[in-house]
């Protein structure tokens, strides 16, 4: 039910209303599919503190366009060069690259208006955080490519807390934001569910296929990764560590929902 709801409320605001390919392109990438775990924790954490579903909507569409807008400029040619995404041909690929900067540019943006819905300043400025956080994560993997240095395993783990991470504390905070609650504890879980999410994510561009998780695998020969630094087996049991504490620290809570939620997810974000 609460996917159906997030599934409905992205097809109505990406509507293309002036017959612009930009639009087309963003309703293609937001639409194309997708577990929408981000958006899901967003509602899941919410329902465990009591905050009411529809308070909750915008923010997770939010993060989801603001996920999708992220994926669209990685799978850009300077950045990754993908072809594939979620099953079919990258945005690029199937729009033309000045088409998909711009897709990217007004998912981007368009997430930014979802959250101002809400009307709570709190939480537009730790949106706003969490943007630019993922920007310098993926900054810092793209010029870590780049340089002759060695890079350690704490910059690249940080690297990892800002690129992905940042986005989940941001779904984990969120209700807490609304409800008044403070969040600091629920973020920093949300930024390690992040680092082992990103860690399995790794493992798989070495181990998975294109057919299995829709999406270009070996695209992270030349990046610098913690499989790459740490190994398979080491890299695979950091990321367990770090989801079993998550998971630990969700039950002694009493967000039991969210235990539950992410308890089932294993199994799919290992393989997805």
């Amino acid at each position: 039910m609460k996917k159906e709801t997030i599934e409905r409320r992205i097809e109505e605001l990406v509507k293309p209303h002036f017959n612009l390919l930009t639009e087309s392109a963003m309703q293609y990438s937001v639409t194309a599919g997708g577990k929408r775990i981000r958006p899901l924790l967003v509602l899941t954490v919410g329902e465990d503190i009591g905050v009411e579903e529809e308070r909750l909507v915008d923010v997770a569409v939010a993060v989801e366009l603001f996920h999708t807008a992220s994926l669209v400029h990685d799978d850009l040619p300077p950045i990754d060069n993908a072809d594939f995404r979620r099953g079919k041909p990258s945005c690029h690929r199937a729009y033309g690259e000045g088409i998909a900067l711009l897709a990217g540019d007004g998912l981007f943006f368009l997430a930014f208006s979802q959250i101002a819905k809400v009307r709570e300043p709190k939480l537009f400025e730790e949106f706003s955080e969490t943007a630019y956080k993922l920007l310098l994560g993926e900054a810092m993997d793209v010029e870590f490519e780049r340089q002759e240095k060695e890079i350690s395993v704490e910059m690249v783990e940080k690297m990892y807390s800002f690129k992905t991470g940042a986005l989940f504390a941001f779904c984990f905070s969120a209700p807490f934001l609304l409800k008044g609650l403070d969040h600091t504890f629920v973020k920093k879980l949300g930024e390690k569910f992040g680092v082992a999410f990103q860690i399995y994510d790794d493992l798989k561009d070495v181990l998975g296929s294109l057919e299995k998780l829709g999406k270009d695998v070996g695209k992270d020969v030349k990046k610098v990764t913690l499989v790459k630094k740490m190994g398979v087996q080491k890299a695979k049991q950091l990321a367990d560590k770090y989801y079993e504490e998550v998971l630990e620290a969700l039950e002694s809570e009493g967000l039991h929902r969210t235990f539950d939620f992410l308890r089932n997810l294993k199994k799919m974000v290992e393989e997805r």
